[in-house]
């Protein structure tokens, strides 16, 4: 089970894209001392002081980096989602998303096979540990394994009611994106392209505060949802169908939100370490750092025209595999490891806050659970 909502387990790994644009807003000074902590840090001089070797090509980095190889160094990638016979998907680290065709209904399975979540009316979601909440507005659900589920409502301010259904889901994982339309017509139907970077990167860049919420627990009988509102974390979604808060000239349905709750995600509802499912999540995860950095730097109308011509996040990847010379599959450095990325924002999100928590960050990178999550 992962740890506390502040750990150096959590932090880094939900943070890197979600903890690092609204502080790099806000403390540009603290950003820059935080990329000279890297720089020195990943230097010959904090090296010798840790007892570690500075960079070298073939060997293990910081006590506990793996040695570079195709599946490691480079973040893999390969094919996202598969669509099923029956109209349903499949991710990379082996969840399913089914539209069932009854009653706006849409379910999460995990990649043991058992029901995780089920959503269903308007909209209510059910746990499968039994606790019970609603949302109104369109919004994202992300997986551990990186997937990111659009969830698309009918929310209609005008109505002043709160009250709305699933009418279709954008599913994208790797290079894969999922169309389900007709969630609430009795028949849906599927459709699947290859743009999932670049559509991730608008959805972010042109509202990244929308409401997001993150799937963790250890599966079926301990299921978690971490809300993200406004670009921060601001608790785990507790039992409840939720309150009716005013929101302008209407109102919403709410959820009931526990700030002092922990929040972590069971290793077996993650990918393998160096396998393709994990390659996309990471990818995934810096695509959607820098998609949200730039919609909250620049605002909706400039992010996306600044994103097409900002990085090429998706270049390498070429009937959804992982494509690149060898000298590109080397530990060059922090941002190497996740394969090459113009913007050192991108390793930098997760780094801040670990370098704004408490305790000896030093330590906390050479422990045996920094070595599952640095690369």
């Amino acid at each position: 089970m992962g740890g506390a909502i502040g750990n150096f387990n959590y932090n880094f790994n939900l943070n890197l894209n979600l903890g690092g644009p609204s502080f790099i807003q806000s403390s540009p000074s603290s950003c820059v001392g935080a990329l000279d902590l890297l720089n020195r840090f990943f230097g010959q001089d904090m090296m010798q002081q840790g007892g570690y070797a500075p960079f070298q090509r073939g060997t293990p980095q910081c006590g506990c980096l793996p040695t570079p190889s195709v599946n490691q160094s480079g973040a893999p990638a390969g094919q996202g989602l598969t669509q099923n016979d029956d109209g349903s998907v499949t991710t990379a680290g082996g969840y399913r998303i089914d539209a069932t065709g009854s009653s706006s209904e849409w379910k999460i399975y995990g990649p043991d096979g058992e029901q995780l979540t089920r959503v269903w009316g308007d909209p209510h979601v059910d746990e499968a540990d039994g606790t019970k909440w609603d949302f109104t507005k369109s919004s994202d659900f992300v997986l551990p394994d990186g997937t990111r589920i659009f969830a698309k409502t009918n929310y209609d301010p005008e109505k002043k009611n709160g009250q709305s259904v699933t009418t279709g889901l954008e599913i994208t994982n790797g290079a894969d994106r999922a169309t389900i339309d007709g969630v609430n017509t009795g028949k849906p139907t599927t459709t699947m392209n290859h743009d999932a970077y670049e559509w991730r990167a608008a959805h972010l860049a042109t509202d990244p505060n929308r409401d997001t919420f993150y799937l963790g627990g250890s599966g079926k009988d301990n299921v978690q949802w971490l809300r993200q509102r406004d670009g921060q974390i601001d608790g785990v979604v507790g039992d409840g169908r939720g309150h009716k808060v005013s929101a302008g000239n209407h109102q919403i349905y709410d959820q009931n939100i526990d700030k002092d709750a922990q929040f972590g995600i069971d290793p077996s509802l993650r990918p393998p370490l160096g396998s393709r499912a994990w390659g996309n999540m990471v990818r995934g995860q810096l695509n959607d750092t820098q998609a949200q950095l730039w919609g909250q730097l620049l605002g909706p109308a400039g992010a996306w025209p600044a994103l097409q011509t900002a990085y090429g996040i998706h270049a390498d990847h070429i009937n959804g595999e992982f494509q690149s010379d060898l000298r590109d599959m080397l530990f060059g450095g922090w941002a190497g490891c996740f394969g090459n990325f113009n913007s050192p924002f991108n390793a930098l999100s997760g780094l801040i806050d670990l370098l704004r928590s408490d305790g000896d960050w030093r330590r906390q990178l050479r422990s045996s659970q920094a070595q599952t999550y640095i690369c």
